[in-house]
C-alpha cells in the first residue's frame, strides 16, 4: 500500500502483486531474506517507484533456500528502461551485505532513508 498511498500505483497494482505470488510461487524472494514484490505495468503503474518494508520478525514466503524475508521491495515500473535502471540501483544496494544489514537493522524511516543515501 505504500506505493498506492504516494500515488505511484492503484489499488489494482497492490492485487496483481499478490496475484502474481499466488500463481508463480516465492521467486520473489530472490536472496536470503530479501523479497522483491512486483506486477505487470498494466496492471494499475501511474509512475516508477520503489517502497521498502522491513519485516519483524520475518516472514515466511515458503521459498526452499531464501526464507524467511526481512526485508521487502516493492517496485512498480512504467517501462522496459525504467524496469532495468531500478534493478540495477537494488543490485547495487544489495551488494553491501552492510547496508542491507544496517537497513534490516534499522528501527526508523529517517534511519533507513540515511543509510540509503550514503555513497556506495
Amino acid at each position: 500500500n505504500l506505493l498506492q498511498n504516494v500515488q505511484a500505483t492503484s489499488s489494482r497494482y497492490t492485487e496483481a502483486m499478490k496475484e502474481v505470488i499466488y500463481r508463480y510461487g516465492p521467486y520473489v524472494v530472490f536472496a536470503p531474506g530479501v523479497a522483491l514484490l512486483h506486477a505487470r505495468s498494466e496492471d494499475g503503474v501511474n509512475r516508477i517507484c520503489m517502497s521498502l518494508v522491513t519485516l519483524d520478525p520475518p516472514v515466511p514466503f515458503h521459498h526452499l533456500h531464501n526464507d524467511p524475508v526481512q526485508v521487502a521491495f516493492a517496485l512498480c515500473v512504467v517501462d522496459h528502461r525504467s524496469h532495468l535502471k531500478a534493478m540495477a540501483q537494488l543490485a547495487n544496494l544489495l551488494r553491501d551485505e552492510s547496508r542491507l544489514s544496517r537497513i534490516i537493522s534499522a528501527t526508523s524511516v529517517t534511519e533507513v532513508l540515511t543509510i540509503l543515501s550514503q555513497e556506495m
